[in-house]
């Protein structure tokens, strides 16, 4: 009498392949519910305070920066992006915020200030020096961005 065919490897193949693909439609879900979507934000920037330098200081100043929500989902994080002049300042405190490493300028979100609901707005600041006394000290440009866990 003959062998009879190998049928079961088949089988096994099959079902190992079915399971795979059943783990990975389970998967992808459950890892796309944790992605960050990008939601809207604005700023505003003003210079809160200057001073002129003595003979023995550096001329440095003040700003402070405003952020709103203008999404329509709550934020879970925002970053501020400025872009100021050549030659221009050394950040040396911030409040409200951190500075986004290897980036002087560039700020997110502290861990408290993180959630802004729709509307909603959270303010920053930081001192600076300038480099030379006639520096300016607003940026060139700037923007903001905004991350959500939620879609809207």
């Amino acid at each position: 009498m003959a062998d009879p065919p190998p049928r079961p490897r088949r089988t096994r193949r099959y079902a190992l392949a079915l399971v795979t693909v059943l783990l990975a439609l389970i998967a992808v879900p459950a890892l796309a519910t944790n992605a960050y979507a990008l939601t809207r934000c604005g700023a505003t920037y003003r210079v809160a305070a200057f001073w002129p330098p003595p003979p023995t200081d550096t001329p440095g100043f003040q700003a402070e920066i405003i952020v709103t929500n203008t999404g329509s989902v709550k934020t879970t994080g925002w970053r501020i992006d400025l872009v100021m002049p050549v030659g221009f300042i050394t950040v040396t405190s911030v409040w409200n915020a951190t500075r986004v490493p290897n980036r002087p300028t560039d700020f997110e979100n502290a861990s408290y200030n993180a959630v802004l609901n729709p509307g909603g707005s959270t303010s920053f600041g930081f001192i600076a020096v300038r480099a030379t006394p006639g520096t300016k000290m607003t940026p060139n440009q700037f923007w903001c961005t905004a991350y959500s866990l939620e879609t809207g």
